[in-house]
Parts: C-alpha cells; structure tokens; sequence
C-alpha cells in the first residue's frame, strides 16, 4: 500500500518535471532555428527610392471621347422623395470632362 501512494505523489513531480523538459527543449529549438532563418539582403542604392524626387511620368489623361446624350445612371442615394438619384442630360454631360 505505500508503493501506491509514493506512485501517486510522485506523478505530479514528474508532470512537472516533463513540463520544464518540454518547454526547455522547445525553447532550445527555437534559439537554434532563429540562426537558420532566411535574411533579407541590405537594400542598396538601386532598391531605395527617393520620396521627395520620384520618377517623372506623363501626367495627362487620356479621355475616351463618349457621346452622354442618351446615358443615364442610376445612383442608390435616396432624393428626398424615397426614389434613387438619376443622373441623366444635360447634367450628366459634366461627369466626362
């Protein structure tokens, strides 16, 4: 009868003591992991690119020349009255330029 409460005394201790090994070992692992992790190169003059200077490019639209005289659109912002916004000639007209 003593052999059997010395087994179940002494589980916890084990518990805790596989506990620590496991976290040991697992901190270990990942110290030794953290060498063999892939870097990021140091970025050189040709990867940096410049805030206040940044490349010029051209700076003007290219409109497709659309006939709006027979569209209308359909806008879900209620008007006063409940109905959706339409948007239709000559109004819509200013949205091409």
């Amino acid at each position: 009868m003593t052999s059997m409460t010395q087994d179940t005394k002494s589980n916890p201790i084990r518990f805790g003591l596989g506990l620590i090994l496991f976290y040991f070992s697992f901190a270990l692992v990942t110290v030794a992991c953290q060498n063999q992790l892939p870097t990021r190169p140091e970025p050189g003059p040709e990867d940096e690119f410049p805030i206040n200077n940044p490349p010029q490019e051209d700076t003007t639209i290219k409109v497709v020349d659309i006939d709006l005289n027979h569209w209308k659109v359909t806008l879900p912002i209620p008007r006063s009255d409940g109905n959706p916004l339409e948007v239709a000639p000559p109004d819509i007209l200013e949205y091409a330029s």
